[in-house]
């Protein structure tokens, strides 16, 4: 969210959340773990939610369960699409400091397979990067961050270039 307001200042002012919760083998262990998955999964967006209302920015959620979560968040950006059709969908993508190939394949296939799916049928997805950082162990020096989005004056807007297509 704060990167999408970063980047794109003044562009955006509705938002809306979308959260799966992956309904797998440990989950049909009982009514209890669907429960909590339940709550986990509004906890989560409701925060969201709240930031925004905290922040005179209107903003609503939606969520599914089942067993593939990029197919579920698929739906459920066609869903809004159809609702919203000015809109454009945003993930993030973790960036880890010290990434190694099965981290890589752990933590950031989602977004790039929803990527898929949605341009596959016509919906524009962008991915943001979420840096994380590994702790710094006692008395090492601070690391220089790779990437830093930073503005000198508060006033000064970034214009995009506009493309014009002929038709």
């Amino acid at each position: 969210l704060l990167w999408v307001r970063r980047l794109f200042p003044d562009q955006f002012r509705n938002f809306i959340f979308v959260r799966s919760g992956e309904v797998d083998t440990q989950s049909f262990g009982g009514e209890e773990r669907l429960r909590e998955m339940t709550r986990e999964v509004d906890e989560t967006l409701d925060y969201f939610v709240s930031y925004c209302h905290a922040h005179g920015l209107a903003a609503t959620s939606f969520k599914a369960f089942g067993t593939d979560t990029v197919s579920e968040l698929s739906r459920l950006c066609e869903r809004i699409i159809a609702e919203y059709p000015n809109s454009i969908v945003f993930a993030s993508k973790l960036i880890f400091e010290d990434e190694s190939w099965w981290v890589r394949m752990l933590h950031n296939q989602t977004a790039l397979a929803m990527q898929n799916q949605l341009h596959l049928r016509g919906i524009q997805m962008v991915i943001l990067p979420m840096i994380v950082h590994r702790p710094r162990i006692e008395g090492e020096k601070k690391r220089r961050r790779s990437f830093h989005w930073t503005r000198t004056k508060p006033e000064e807007k970034v214009e995009a270039p506009v493309r014009r297509t002929g038709a």
